[in-house]
């Protein structure tokens, strides 16, 4: 529901948590994450 939402906003990406990389977050000027979506990025990105 939120990607059909965001198709109709100019400029905004939407990835799944499973494809989203370092470059897609430090590509942008705003980060919008869900607080589920945290807790899967820490699973892969921590240490």
């Amino acid at each position: 529901m939120i990607v059909r939402a965001s198709n109709n906003i100019p400029g905004v990406k939407t990835t799944f948590v499973g494809s989203l990389n370092v470059h897609d977050i430090l590509d942008c000027d705003k980060f919008i994450i869900s607080q589920e979506a945290v807790k899967l990025v820490e699973e892969v990105y921590a240490e």
